[in-house]
């Protein structure tokens, strides 16, 4: 005998469907904000690279005259190989290359700006030379030697080569101690890149005078504090890094950094700020010689972009 069971009423049948509905209307949401932060973060990592680019072409620019200048001098035999050097690795990049670029982009970024500077190129030419004094001079004899090691810059350049193999014997061995005659990394202080031997590197300022004030600056030569940003600091702060006078083009963009970070909390990345106001990278790079999005946020009196991180 089959067995019947109530069906059930008209009210509980509408409550039940308005329950299924608010849960699917929840998860809607989700997808929907889980969508909206992934496009958030495309946003963020094409703005990188567009800084990371142009920054990787000038400094491989820079790199080709300098070889070409030390073959003319008669130093290097290598700016011949530059250019099928230059074709052969940009046919092995592939997208794993561009991911770690991405993943260590700001450490990308202090490498390139150290690599360009001048201090480097002063430093490698003397290397160089003294490469080319040992192969063709006499060999120096051993109580020369104990001599020079008397020499106080001779001494700073064998700590700093001690202290470049420690970090290749680190980075091939991460897992094994330390030397104990070197201070492990994890206890040093926050500090730009090392400087290479002979050069001494300049430490960034923590105040900057302006007038009859002063203002403070963080590790980055960023104001520690916005709201001492006036057009008096930001001509300071251009005489500090090289660049200025300030014209009516560098405000023209310093101004729409102060006026997007009003309204955003955070300043515009080199692609945003092209592309509001029409400017090519080229003419920025005029402007803002050596990383134009993190430059122009610090004369804006702005914190560090974080495309630029």
């Amino acid at each position: 005998m089959n067995e019947t069971y109530p069906l059930a009423s008209a009210p509980d049948h509408a409550e039940t469907l308005a329950d299924e509905l608010e849960r699917l209307n929840d998860k809607l949401d989700r997808v929907i904000g889980a969508v909206a932060l992934m496009d958030r973060r495309r946003e963020d990592l094409e703005e990188m690279l567009a800084d990371l680019l142009p920054a990787a072409n000038g400094a491989m620019q820079v790199a080709t005259h300098q070889l070409w200048d030390l073959e003319r001098k008669g130093t290097l035999d290598l700016a011949r190989e530059t250019a099928g050097a230059i074709g052969a690795a940009a046919s092995t990049i592939d997208p794993n290359d561009v991911r770690a670029l991405g993943v260590n982009a700001g450490q990308a970024v202090r490498a390139l700006r150290t690599l360009t500077g001048p201090d480097v190129t002063t430093a490698s030419q003397r290397a160089v030379e003294a490469l080319q004094h040992a192969r063709t001079g006499p060999p120096p004899s051993f109580f020369s030697l104990l001599r020079r090691l008397r020499q106080p810059h001779v001494r700073r350049g064998l700590g700093a080569a001690l202290e470049f193999m420690a970090s290749l014997g680190e980075g091939a061995h991460p897992g094994s101690a330390p030397s104990p005659t070197l201070a492990p990394p994890a206890t040093r202080p926050a500090a730009p890149p090392p400087a290479p031997m002979g050069v001494v590197a300049a430490p960034t300022p923590s105040s900057l005078a302006v007038g009859a004030r002063t203002v403070t600056l963080d590790p980055d030569g960023f104001l520690a504090d916005s709201g001492d940003w006036t057009p008096e600091v930001a001509e300071a702060l251009a005489s500090q890094v090289g660049v200025g006078p300030l014209t009516d083009e560098h405000w023209r963009v310093l101004e729409f950094c102060r006026s997007d970070a009003a309204g955003s909390g955070g300043a515009p990345g080199l692609r945003r700020i092209t592309k509001e106001l029409d400017i090519p990278p080229r003419d920025m790079y005029r402007l803002f010689p050596k990383g134009p999005g993190t430059l122009a946020a610090r004369l804006a009196g702005l914190k560090k972009p974080k495309s630029c991180v």
